[in-house]
């Protein structure tokens, strides 16, 4: 009987620990751009440049669609696709930050991982959201490019 006694709180002991083990991992910030064997986490801006980056209504097949400067208060979706080159085996982020009439509406982290990577983010648009925005593709703080268009 003692030695169930012990077992079962052997058992509670390495329960508890595993638990406690467990709590501890799910709450560690994880670094998306961890550096897979064959890559390095690029920091540096001058490291990687916008190939292309227009404002549309859409994307179909990783391509931009009803690229414009001017859309409709009822248009929806805006998204601002970009392209990046980053020389290869390197992997990054960068930033749309969206904004209107001056002012910041939102910032979307977006990862780079390849040396020709496409990406996108979107702003859902209402009536009311009618004037003048931008979109700056940033990276380690510095602006690699501005879009302007306007919503009317």
């Amino acid at each position: 009987m003692k030695n169930l006694t012990s077992l079962k709180n052997t058992a509670l002991i390495t329960l508890i620990a595993l638990f406690t083990f467990s709590l501890n991992f799910a709450a560690t910030p994880v670094d998306h751009r961890e550096a897979r064997p064959d890559t390095t986490v690029s920091e540096a801006p001058g490291s990687l440049q916008v190939a292309q980056a227009v404002t549309c209504t859409a994307i179909d097949n990783r391509e931009p669609v009803g690229t414009a400067s001017t859309f409709s208060n009822d248009v929806g979706r805006i998204y601002c696709y970009s392209a990046i080159t980053l020389p290869k085996g390197e992997i990054s982020t960068i930033q749309h930050v969206w904004k209107l009439e001056g002012k910041v509406i939102s910032t979307v982290e977006l990862d780079v991982q390849g040396p020709r990577w496409r990406t996108r983010s979107y702003k859902t648009i209402t009536p009311k959201m009618a004037g003048n925005w931008t979109v700056e593709i940033t990276a380690g703080g510095n602006v690699l490019e501005t879009l302007s268009f306007t919503v009317k």
